[in-house]
């Protein structure tokens, strides 16, 4: 009878560590987001690379053309301790230049976390005629 005790035991613990791993693995996010989907040509706008719950390593940007990049990488990371669980945000900020209109596609970046590659989201930027809010002038 003892036997099947510990058996009952031994399977509500490995089941109780897979949910807790699965619980873990999902709430690490890594997300893109720029401060506006359209921008007027010959204005700069902001990426932002944001690693949620989870230490990362190796961030590899991705490739901004056609835009130019005139501000960053610019890393930030903060760490909270709520109810005894510690909870790390990183994120990586580029300041983007938009010369010509149209609409275009930056894709995902990448960051090492845990042994494995995780990839953010893609972003789409449109571009459009109007006078500049945020000129960058020209030296």
């Amino acid at each position: 009878m003892r036997y099947y005790a510990d058996q009952w035991r031994c399977r509500l613990l490995l089941g109780v560590a897979l949910v807790l791993f699965n619980i873990y693995a999902q709430a690490q996010s890594f997300t893109a987001s720029a401060d506006a989907q359209k921008v007027i040509e010959k204005s700069a706008f902001t990426v932002t690379y944001t690693l949620d719950k989870a230490k990362g390593s190796g961030f590899q940007p991705p490739d901004f053309s056609p835009f130019e990049i005139v501000g960053g990488p610019s890393q930030s990371t903060s760490m909270s301790i709520i109810n005894g669980a510690v909870s790390e945000t990183s994120s990586y900020e580029y300041s983007l230049y938009g010369e010509k209109r149209g609409t275009y596609q930056i894709p995902p970046a990448s960051i090492y976390v845990d042994g494995r590659i995780m990839k953010s989201n893609a972003l789409t930027i449109e571009v459009e005629k109007g006078k500049a809010v945020n000129p960058i002038s020209e030296v």
